[in-house]
């Protein structure tokens, strides 16, 4: 017998994250089913960062008795602790911002507080792994030193920052009196280096906007802008995902990538703001912010999500992505892409391109997306085929000088010499 695409505790993330109460109400069945995998539905819900909706799924009345006491009390305790830590976020975010207004920096906030306050008033936090900050380039060094001045630190056994200046787009820094608060994410880009796609910081600069909650001293990107910033962001890790041939492949796809909540967020905002923003006025910023592309894998997923929540515009876009099997996906997905559920084969071959080298500090998959073509999305201008060849020669170029540098840290590393600690992309 064929295992089934999406098992049980993959659909009960799907329909706790569901506002159709039909959905949620029949999710209750899936408890019944011989030997429901409590562990694996724990581990999908936190991985996917959902764990707070499928609490407070089985707290609801249709759930009373089906669920054995003590994985009630372990959801009840998550649930909890989540709250708590969204609300620790909210303070976290104006702490920095203070720190950086005494160097006269800015900061920008976007994906997750931001989504929390923009989106998720109706349903409680959103559960999110760090903050994330945006500055500019000229200020950088003075947002390093004022944060650091207050404690933070990068993680240790890490190349310097100038690394990761001239290689990525953000580095990571801890706060030693934050054990179980979030890590802050410096960023001074939105792609990385190896990317032919513009730098859209100043733009985002330009209609940036202030927000009670985070305080006068934080930024964040205007509805439209952060609607930009979120499909870009997924479709870095999820757009693969667009192009399988079915519906619970993709969602499938999603949620093996630990990315349902960004699908969610674009949900959210749908839900939140479509009716303010007419097709003909998101598309316009979309491509001013090189994020058209995005948006379009990005609602490929939403529909398959959740179609209802969709304008016409933007039904019309999500449908436009052909049902095809481009060569990456094959490649990626042989599983997935044929039409099937997940095999350990093909978990294998993803874990493996998917993973960091070690090391090495980057993804086999980044390789795979180097050499082979990426699917087209039809309307979208594609990069003309002399950039996408100057892009290909810009990327290997900077990949070689990317293992230089690491060969150069490690050897210096161990004749002993101080490196300064930064994180990895």
């Amino acid at each position: 017998m064929p295992t089934p695409v999406l098992p049980p505790h993959d659909r009960l993330a799907l329909a706790a994250i569901s506002d159709d109460p039909a959905v949620r109400r029949e999710a209750r069945a899936l408890l019944d089913e011989d030997g429901f995998d409590w562990p694996s539905a724990f581990r999908v819900a936190e991985s996917n960062r959902v764990a707070l909706f499928v609490a407070r799924l089985l707290e609801e009345a249709p759930f009373e008795g089906a669920v054995p006491d003590d994985v009630r009390e372990k959801w009840a305790d998550r649930k909890t602790k989540l709250e708590a830590r969204g609300e620790r976020a909210i303070e976290q975010v104006r702490q920095v911002g203070d720190l950086l207004a005494a160097v006269s920096v800015r900061p920008l906030l976007y994906k997750g507080p931001d989504f929390q306050v923009r989106c998720y008033r109706d349903s409680g936090p959103r559960t999110f792994g760090d903050v994330d900050i945006i500055v500019r380039r000229d200020e950088i060094d003075a947002t390093v030193r004022a944060i650091t001045a207050a404690g933070y630190f990068q993680p240790p056994g890490a190349p310097s920052l100038d690394y990761y200046r001239r290689f990525h787009l953000h580095a990571i820094y801890l706060h030693p009196n934050h054990p179980n608060g979030l890590p802050l994410e410096l960023h001074w880009a939105l792609d990385s280096p190896y990317s032919h796609l513009p730098d859209i910081v100043p733009l985002l600069h330009q209609t940036a906007e202030t927000c009670e909650e985070f305080g006068p001293n934080v930024l964040r990107p205007s509805a439209l802008d952060a609607l930009a910033l979120m499909v870009v962001h997924l479709d870095k890790h999820l757009g693969l995902a667009a192009a399988l041939p079915g519906r619970e492949q993709r969602l499938k796809s999603v949620i093996e990538a630990h990315g349902l909540v960004w699908v969610l967020d674009v949900v959210k905002w749908m839900r939140h703001f479509s009716d303010a923003y007419a097709g003909d006025v998101v598309l316009p910023r979309m491509q001013a912010l090189a994020a058209e592309r995005a948006l379009v894998i990005a609602l490929r997923l939403v529909h398959d999500l959740d179609a209802e929540v969709l304008p016409d515009w933007a039904r019309e876009l999500a449908e436009r992505l052909p049902h095809g099997r481009p060569m990456i996906t094959r490649i990626i997905f042989p599983d997935l892409s044929a039409g099937d559920g997940t095999t350990a084969a093909g978990k294998k071959r993803r874990s493996f391109l998917f993973g960091d080298l070690p090391g090495l500090g980057f993804r086999p998959v980044r390789l795979v997306e180097l050499f082979v073509p990426s699917f087209r999305v039809p309307g979208v201008t594609e990069p003309a085929v002399r950039k996408t060849l100057g892009g290909t020669l810009k990327r290997v170029a900077l990949g070689g000088a990317n293992l230089l540098a690491i060969a150069s840290w490690k050897i210096r590393g161990e004749k002993g010499e101080d490196l300064e600690p930064a994180s990895r992309d």
